[in-house]
């Protein structure tokens, strides 16, 4: 009971991004781009990019980064370009919570990375703080709890302002 198989492939285009506008190490863009680490070409891995460089940029103090994307079809394959505008890095003035209306802002505080600037340092903001303040409010029964981070800039400064969206909170009565 044999058979024999045979496949017929076709391969598709090759891939190639470029960043324009920003420095990057070549491992760097490897990781932050995922046309590097998957096989394939969809619209939501060229967005998944795009965010992934915004978000680094945003740690890094450019927090009114714009990235745009662009792919163009050249002889040898697809090139993806990610045009990236960091504008002026910014010093962190503090962060803030709106829409928190059963946990005070202290004990918000304590499950984000947010550093506010000093005298040798602009401050820096971790994007995981998203999820580390989802995770307490969900830890506290409030499941469907959304957070969006906004940057609200003055002058030269930025507030992190994490937007909350508790939703009900689940109770279990008895086991």
């Amino acid at each position: 009971n044999r058979a024999d198989i045979s496949f017929d492939v076709q391969t598709g285009p090759i891939v190639h991004a470029s960043v324009e506008g920003a420095r990057l190490w070549p491992w760097t863009r490897n990781k932050l781009l995922p046309v590097y680490q998957q096989s394939g070409l969809t619209p939501e891995l060229i967005q998944e990019g795009r965010q992934n460089l915004m978000a680094y940029f945003r740690e890094k103090g450019f927090f009114d980064v714009h990235v745009e994307t662009e792919a163009r079809a050249q002889p040898d394959g697809i090139t993806i370009l990610y045009q990236v505008d960091k504008g002026k890095r910014k010093r962190i003035e503090g962060a803030e919570f709106t829409g928190n209306k059963h946990f005070d802002e202290d004990e918000l505080q304590e499950h984000v990375r947010v550093k506010e600037a000093s005298l040798l340092s602009k401050g820096s903001y971790d994007g995981d703080s998203i999820k580390t303040l989802q995770a307490f409010y969900q830890s506290k029964g409030y499941n469907q709890v959304k957070v969006t981070p906004q940057f609200n800039t003055k002058g030269d400064d930025v507030v992190v302002t994490f937007v909350v969206e508790e939703g009900p909170q689940d109770i279990v009565e008895t086991f």
